[in-house]
């Protein structure tokens, strides 16, 4: 049966412990597949890093993408045929996906976590000074 974890995993860019989805595939006939998280005809693009135990290929989107133990970045465009968006894979093992982000329009911009998916602290403070009235904001995850 595949399985989906998320786990703490060194990442692509040398983080000691980050948290990765960890997909376990057993059964390469059944397809993973995320339900419900796109409208049909508009344009998506869906980037990730990806890594598995050996060498293969995922079909995300109806585009293969080569998979092996080091980490990748893919970016894919499509306009979705369904609502759902399935992922295919030729071999067994384990794979590790980073990062995913899935956008309107054709353009991936930069990975940040989603306001509701982390705790936000907004700070505001305000300090009177010979120079004025200052105002400072600022945000950490």
């Amino acid at each position: 049966m595949n399985e989906l974890k998320s786990v703490n995993y060194s990442g692509p860019f040398g983080e000691e412990s980050d948290i990765c989805a960890m997909l376990t595939i057993d059964d390469v006939t059944s397809p993973f597949v995320f339900h419900n998280i796109t409208q049909v005809n508009e344009e998506y693009t869906f980037s990730f890093y990806v890594r598995s135990d050996s060498i293969g290929s995922i079909i995300v989107a109806g585009e293969s993408i080569y998979v092996t133990p080091e980490w990748t970045k893919h970016v894919i465009t499509f306009v979705a045929n369904s609502t759902d968006i399935s992922m295919f894979f030729d071999i067994t093992g384990t794979y590790y996906i980073y990062n995913p982000q899935l956008e309107i329009g054709s353009h991936a911009t930069d990975w940040r976590p989603a306001v509701e998916d982390v705790d936000t602290k907004i700070l505001a403070a305000i300090s009177i000074s010979e120079e004025g009235i200052r105002s400072e904001v600022s945000k950490t995850y």
